[in-house]
């Protein structure tokens, strides 16, 4: 019976032992099963957070190239600017030397005719042709004059325009410093909606164009309305003007939101995605641009080119466009519509305040011509006049010269004078006959 009773006991130990073993298997495969899934958990979050921080880095990167190519082209701007100036400061130093020799020769010739017209003139002369030699010789003078302000005026001119160009050099040094700071800016400006893109975009606009030495109200406009009746009010952002009487319009498009989706992608079907998106951004605002006819509605007696200028503010947005849509910027170009960058529009100013510079130069040029042809003119006018002043000082000389014959030669009326006295004539005392220097007593003799 014992024996039953053991076995019992057994058999339920084990079923106990058994029961408990298998609870415990359970836990341990729960808890394993728990680990599994908190491990795939973490591995997803890393993968996760890795993506993010490539496209950071990317994005980053991005900037730091975008920088370095600033100041290469900085580099290089810094060079033409010195070559440039290098070149207008022989050129005018050469048209100076020329016109101070001009000026020395025409002064000589001067001196050389007055002295000979003195010279010849007795002081008679001298007394009743000062008035006139006056009225002829003042005008040359004051042309004289003229030409030398000009000169002067010109010189001035040129060194303003080295000044400028320095100070451009120094403004363009800022602008790259800055560039630096835009970086964290734009981060701050992506997170916001179209209207702070948009400001921000004409911000830099606005900084760029007084960077490069362009005066707001004379070289360019910010923000000026113009409509016309039947149409909606159009607002660019700036209007360039040439100094031709030719306007450009520039207008900044910044929306980036797609850029910002794209750069925040994890995996590349969503940056594909968005990648079109921002083609399609561009795209759209370039064409929202085609069908603004700005020329219609410029100032009087200006005239506008037969394009607009798209300034998008962000390089990396724009060149993912160009990359996504190679035909993309020709496309536009075709379409009278100048997609650019601001690398590329700083040269485009760049051009403008050339043509501004060369354009005022060529001013001060022409009127130191027209000066240079008056005075020309004053001479050309002075010789004649002095000519004219020479036969009839010979013809005077030449009439005085038959003159004084008469009056003193060999058979002159002192000889005659004085052989009437030798006859008994007597002479009035209050006007006394000279005495004969000619040998008139041969006649006396013969008679």
């Amino acid at each position: 019976m014992e024996i039953v009773y053991l076995a019992v006991g057994l058999v339920v130990g084990g079923v106990i032992a058994f029961l408990w073993m298998n609870g415990k298997k359970r836990e341990v495969e729960t808890a394993l099963k728990l680990s599994e899934q908190d491990k795939e958990h973490e591995i997803r979050l890393k993968e996760e957070l890795r993506g993010k921080f490539d496209a950071a880095d990317a994005a980053l990167s991005d900037l730091h190239d975008q920088l370095t190519q600033a100041k290469v082209e900085l580099g290089s701007v810094q060079s033409q600017l010195e070559a440039e100036r290098k070149s207008n400061g022989e050129e005018m130093k050469l048209r100076r030397e020329q016109f101070e020799q001009q000026l020395k020769t025409i002064h000589e010739q001067f001196s050389n005719l007055a002295q000979e017209v003195l010279d010849k003139t007795s002081d008679k002369l001298k007394t009743q042709n000062v008035s006139s030699i006056d009225a002829v010789t003042k005008p040359l003078k004051d042309k004289v004059a003229e030409l030398q302000d000009a000169i002067k005026h010109t010189n001035e001119k040129t060194v303003e325009t080295t000044s400028s160009i320095t100070e451009q050099i120094r403004q363009m040094m800022l602008q790259t410093q800055r560039m630096d700071k835009t970086a964290t800016r734009l981060s701050n400006v992506m997170q916001g909606g179209n209207k702070i893109q948009g400001n921000w975009g004409e911000h830099t606009l606005r900084n760029l164009l007084l960077a490069q030495g362009m005066r707001e109200g004379t070289d360019f406009d910010l923000q000026v309305t113009v409509a016309a009746e039947g149409t909606d009010n159009y607002r660019p952002d700036a209007v360039l003007h040439y100094p031709n009487g030719e306007d450009v319009f520039i207008d900044s498009k910044m929306s980036i939101d797609a850029y910002k989706h794209f750069v925040e992608a994890e995996d590349d079907a969503s940056r594909k995605i968005y990648a079109r998106k921002v083609v399609e951004s561009v795209k759209g605002q370039y064409k929202n641009l085609m069908g603004k006819d700005y020329s219609r509605f410029v100032k009087e007696g200006r005239t506008a080119v037969d394009f607009v200028i798209m300034y998008v503010p962000y390089e990396g947005a724009l060149q993912l466009s160009f990359k996504e849509d190679p035909n993309l910027w020709s496309e536009a170009f075709n379409n009278k519509v100048f997609i650019t960058s601001q690398e590329n529009l700083m040269a485009v100013l760049k051009v403008i305040d050339i043509a501004w510079r060369q354009y005022q130069q060529a001013e001060n040029q022409k009127q130191v011509f027209l000066l240079a042809d008056e005075l020309l003119k004053r001479v050309g006018k002075f010789i004649s006049e002095y000519q004219k002043m020479k036969r009839n000082l010979d013809a005077f000389t030449k009439s005085f010269d038959g003159l004084d014959t008469t009056v003193e030669g060999r058979q002159g009326i002192v000889q005659k004078a004085n052989q009437m006295k030798k006859l008994g004539v007597k002479e009035n005392v209050s006007y006394p006959i000279p005495a004969d220097t000619a040998d008139g007593m041969e006649l006396l003799e013969e008679s």
